[in-house]
């Protein structure tokens, strides 16, 4: 469906000038291990959400634990803010899938003002599905960028890049098809999302390393 082409670097960096944007993939790095780290705290500390049920989203329609969710929300925001910023600089060969990206900071930071309505919940208000159209576009911007974006020839690159695939496939079969949409949404919308900021490490460490 995607076409995930690895394209060969647009430029050879001289020293000086590739040292100065280098900052801003270890940012990209500090803003995925947030996200990660504040991910797991809320699990931790609001653990009466189900896992499999209860989607990520749902820690911002309660008020308890609203706060750390946007703080979450935030920290991949900037994550995504520094590595469009790298890859403006950069100017590399295929650059659609960097405005994809841009769309997605968009959907990410548009997101964190419409508080979703809980999985479980019978009725949908207006807010509600707000939250749920930015995410489908936040979600699709995010995939179509990592599978098409410019990679260097890393194996581990490779299979993150899968790894992400495939939970992202997975995802939708889960939301389109009500039986498992009802017991484990939320599973699949996490594995999606942790791969995500795994990707982004990956990918960072591969560009840091070169």
């Amino acid at each position: 469906m995607w076409i995930n082409a690895k394209q060969t670097f647009s430029r050879t960096y001289p020293g000086p000038e590739y040292n100065k944007i280098m900052p801003l993939l270890i940012l990209v790095l500090i803003g995925c291990i947030a996200r990660l780290v504040l991910l797991g705290s809320l699990h931790y500390r609001y653990p009466t959400l189900s896992i499999m049920r209860n989607t990520v989203s749902d820690y911002g329609a309660d008020i308890k634990s609203r706060k750390l969710f946007i703080a979450s929300g935030i920290s991949s925001v900037l994550a995504y803010v520094f590595l469009f910023s790298y890859l403006l600089t950069e100017k590399l060969a295929v650059t659609w899938p960097i405005y994809s990206l841009g769309v997605g900071i968009i959907g990410s930071v548009l997101i964190l003002f419409y508080p979703t309505d809980m999985t479980d919940s019978q009725k949908l208000t207006k807010t509600g599905v707000i939250h749920w159209l930015l995410a489908i576009i936040n979600f699709t911007a995010i995939f179509v960028f990592i599978v098409n974006v410019s990679q260097p020839d890393s194996a581990v690159l490779t299979a993150a890049t899968w790894l992400v695939r495939i939970t992202f496939y997975a995802f939708v079969l889960v939301v389109i098809i009500p039986k498992l949409r009802r017991v484990s949404i939320g599973l699949f919308e996490r594995l999606f999302l942790v791969s995500i900021p795994v990707w982004l490490i990956i990918y960072s460490l591969s560009y840091l390393l070169h």
